[in-house]
């Protein structure tokens, strides 16, 4: 790895004539959109809507082409929040509140601390280009193949033993809940690991050099395949996503320069699996009506005693309908109903938690262990489900959780510290050619693409894996054999 020592001036830095200014220009046109929009007070939401949507496809082309990589999470974070963003401007259903002020600046401050956290990185470990990777002291093919085989293995079993116990796949359930209810505690966590395989599989066959038609990468290969199986046959459309997404991640790493193509490919993937899975699902129309017609209205509490509960909202039913044919309604919903839970949440929300909801997992945990319920964890919960949009719709978004926790100020420190922290994955991936840290940044910047659906920091699927992935990281790291420097991901 070249080491280059040019360091940045305050003179530099004023006139951003230094190697990522790129990623403060950003920031300051997000800002500066705002408060354009702002101060001219678009009441036209057709207006408002365009100008948000084209800068969410500037930002995500601009930062993409700048680091030659269609695969950035700060390209992808900006273009699936500012989307969001967007479509809660124009609000299609007429149940839809408007975004308050504040909301507004929460929302806008999101990306902007995601890109200030990055740059401060990159600043930070400015001495550092990665022109050529020095392999690192990690396991060897025929041990990483043994690894593959054995993970892919025990997680195709634990799908095979829950569906025994539960008796019956989703897929072939006329039950419009089927999917909801698949689940056997101690073995459900492994069978979401599905994604692992195809990535394990690309990783083995690019890194470790080995022919895509040799026995063993043939073997990894219809492990992949069959794999697949395992969201289409539960009918999880979040499950399938995240598989497709890291798979095309992965490929990524290894072809640098098809990162356009092999996006725009996952894109055409997505769009035939959510409409494929949708229909797979049995939800009839009635039910998609209900959940895709609730409103919140502010209702004053009949109870004579003063409680927390005086301003609950809750869910009413209103006879209102989509003007849009129902492929789209589902996509539109999803991108928007979260930032409606999340501007009752800024609005409405009456106390912080102080890392109780980012720390739902080990709370949980210490709960089952000691047998005591965690009040302040009731009392999150309870907060949730009153502000929540609708029952049907539980999600909020990513930055809830900073927010339930600290407020803003926990808004700003989470996201640059998010943002840090890919930047150093990002990294780190790269140089290290490490297997295990490389599905770890996919899995991080999948987060980033479905920044706008729920908060997957206290998602307890995701800190399982994470918790997982770091410990087959570190063990990687302790073998005494070297992955060939040929084998290189810089092309």
């Amino acid at each position: 790895m070249q080491v280059n020592q040019l360091k940045i001036s305050w003179k530099d830095f004023f006139s951003f004539n230094f190697k990522h200014a790129y990623l403060i220009k950003n920031a300051i046109l997000i800002v500066l959109v705002f408060l354009l929009m702002r101060l001219i007070g678009f009441e036209n939401q057709i207006i408002s809507f365009s100008i948000m949507f084209a800068l969410a496809v500037f930002s995500y082309f601009y930062i993409s082409i700048k680091n030659n990589d269609f695969f950035d999470f700060r390209a992808i974070f900006l273009a699936a929040w500012l989307v969001s963003f967007a479509l809660n401007l124009i609000r299609l259903n007429p149940i839809y509140n408007e975004l308050s002020l504040k909301t507004s600046i929460v929302l806008i401050f999101t990306p902007v601390m995601l890109l200030v956290g990055s740059f401060l990185y990159e600043i930070m470990h400015n001495n550092q280009t990665e022109e050529k990777v020095k392999p690192k002291n990690l396991m060897d093919g025929k041990m990483f193949f043994t690894v593959s085989l054995l993970i892919s293995l025990f997680i195709l079993v634990c799908f095979a033993a829950e569906s025994i116990i539960i008796g019956e796949l989703p897929y072939f359930s006329s039950d419009m809940n089927a999917y909801v209810t698949f689940y056997v505690s101690g073995l459900h966590q492994f069978v979401v690991l599905s994604y692992f395989i195809p990535c394990l599989a690309i990783i083995y066959i690019h890194q470790y050099g080995e022919k895509w038609h040799s026995p063993k990468a043939l073997l990894l290969i219809a492990l992949s395949i069959i794999s697949y199986a395992i969201p289409i046959l539960i009918v999880s459309r979040q499950l399938l996503l995240q598989q497709l997404f890291l798979m095309f991640f992965t490929l990524a790493f290894y072809h640098r320069k098809k990162t356009f193509h092999l996006f725009v490919a996952m894109v055409l993937f997505f769009g035939w699996a959510f409409v494929f899975l949708s229909g797979a699902r049995n939800q009839s129309e009635e039910y998609l009506t209900n959940a895709y017609t609730q409103s919140n209205v502010q209702e004053e509490d009949s109870s004579k005693e003063p409680s927390d509960d005086t301003d609950t909202i809750k869910p009413t039913k209103h006879e209102v309908a989509f003007d849009l044919p129902s492929v789209l309604v589902t996509p539109y919903v999803y991108f928007s109903n979260s930032l409606q839970s999340f501007n009752n949440q800024v609005n409405h929300q009456k106390k912080h938690y102080y890392g109780i909801s980012l720390l739902e997992l080990p709370v949980k945990a210490w709960s089952k262990i000691t047998g005591e319920d965690v009040e302040l964890m009731d009392a999150y919960k309870h907060d949730k489900a009153r502000l929540q949009i609708s029952p049907f719709l539980n999600t909020f978004g990513f930055v809830s959780d900073f927010y339930f926790d600290f407020g803003m100020i926990g808004v700003i420190a989470g996201m640059a510290l998010y943002g840090y922290v890919l930047a150093w994955l990002k990294h780190k991936s790269l140089v290290s050619q490490n297997p295990f840290i490389i599905m770890l940044s996919g899995l991080f910047v999948y987060a980033c693409l479905f920044s706008f659906f729920i908060p997957w920091l206290s998602n307890s699927t995701m800190q399982y894996t994470v918790v997982f992935l770091v410990l087959l990281a570190f063990w990687n790291t302790k073998t005494k054999n070297k992955v060939p420097v040929m084998n290189s991901p810089i092309h």
